[in-house]
């Protein structure tokens, strides 16, 4: 019922005619607005839909047939046991692993570190990309070059289409929402401090520069509100 809720609101009528700035891809029931899709799936699990579309890119260049030589499959290159875990039945169908995508990252953002605060976007990119197991206290791990690359082009891609990083606050992913717990957010606040004191990574500095383009955007539909 979820899937074809998701793919009526995805389906381009005409096989996409009437569509200016988004990507059309093929899907079970016909031509699907890649837009349209991440936009209905974005608003289901409160994941930030240019999220979603990054990953997709870089994933799979937004192809829903892809195959990675490590066996992951579809527009969000989901590995087998990860699809079937998130109720994926057929992987290549764009609308069941794009929500499949969306279960996973949700689950991944719900992810707390030992003093409780949770995730930030980049460790739950490393555990999305890498497995879940191998990141650790928040942090996306020194030792995978690929995993830290993957990060970077993501976080990028993000940045560039007008994505906000979150706070890791219980809102989804990449999206502002509500506060944490106070030790969780008492937490966040000393891992803030951490972050601050040392010479500060490339990823660091790709947050920062989401959590700036966020607040401007926020500044600037502020002061076109009448």
């Amino acid at each position: 019922m979820l899937i074809a809720l998701v793919a009526s609101v995805a389906w381009v009528a005409g096989g996409g005619a009437g569509v200016a700035h988004s990507q059309v891809i093929a899907g079970d029931g016909g031509a699907i607005d890649e837009a349209a899709l991440f936009g209905a799936v974005a608003g289901i699990y409160g994941i930030d839909p240019a999220l979603l579309g990054a990953i997709a890119r870089v994933e799979s260049s937004g192809n829903p047939v892809a195959v990675s030589p490590a066996g992951a499959e579809g527009l969000m290159q989901l590995m087998p046991a990860t699809a079937r875990r998130f109720g994926v039945r057929d992987p290549f169908d764009p609308v069941e692993n794009v929500l499949g995508a969306a279960r996973y990252l949700a689950y991944l953002s719900r992810r707390t570190d030992a003093e409780g605060a949770r995730y930030h976007l980049p460790a739950v990119l490393a555990a999305y990309n890498a497995g879940e197991g191998a990141v650790v206290a928040d942090e996306v791990p020194e030792a995978i070059p690929e995993t830290r690359g993957y990060v970077r082009k993501v976080l990028l891609d993000y940045i560039l289409d007008g994505g906000a990083i979150a706070d890791g606050a219980g809102g989804g992913v990449g999206r502002r929402g509500a506060a944490e717990t106070p030790r969780g957010a008492e937490a966040r606040g000393r891992k803030s401090d951490r972050v601050e004191s040392r010479a500060g990574s490339d990823l660091d500095l790709l947050e920062q520069m989401a959590e700036l383009r966020h607040e401007r955007a926020a500044a600037a539909a502020h002061r076109g509100t009448p």
